[in-house]
């Protein structure tokens, strides 16, 4: 699959969750929407824009291409769950800081940062966990999204290897081993 055909295939399963996608697709996916933030990154609403229209897209072809290895979509929340943990994580060390500084409770000098600080340790602690795990779910997730299809059909449905898009079999995508 190329370039041009994995994007039209994923906007085409614009919210598809079920059914298996190819490593071509995944990636080529994957490398539209880097390059796409990366255009529109100096225009934040833009930006904003294209981040929630590529979204649901994004999320059904990562799904897809879990079932592909015969994994359940659902290790998808390995890293996202971490991930928002974390983040409410900080929106509450980052509120405590200006609610303490805001009532007055404290200035912002050395010492009074270093008691509020000191104060919200475990949230601290909490915050750098949910990182630690988002990323090794996420490096759990690409290799993952890096191994080959599971031959055959599973329970996701038929192989894309072999089956192209009007359903006809087709060879799968094996490289000719030279002859001696």
């Amino acid at each position: 699959m190329d370039f041009v055909t994995a994007i039209k295939t994923v906007f085409s399963k614009y919210a598809t969750f079920t059914g298996r996608a190819r490593r071509s697709e995944f990636w080529y996916w994957y490398l539209f929407s880097v390059i796409l933030n990366l255009v529109t990154c100096w225009m934040p609403g833009i930006n904003m824009l294209v981040s929630l229209a590529i979204l649901l897209p994004t999320l059904a072809v990562a799904i897809r291409r879990l079932h592909d290895t015969n994994r359940s979509g659902w290790w998808l929340l390995l890293s996202i769950v971490p991930s928002l943990v974390a983040m409410c994580v900080l929106v509450s060390i980052v509120g405590a800081a200006i609610v303490s500084i805001a009532s007055g409770a404290s200035d912002v000098d050395p010492e009074s940062m270093a008691i509020l600080f000191a104060s919200n340790i475990g949230l601290l602690v909490l915050y750098l966990l949910c990182i630690l795990l988002a990323f090794v779910g996420a490096i759990i997730l690409i290799v993952w999204w890096a191994s080959d299809s599971q031959p055959g059909d599973n329970q996701y449905g038929p192989n894309p290897k072999t089956v192209s898009s009007d359903n006809n079999p087709t060879m799968p995508d094996i490289p000719e081993v030279p002859k001696n």
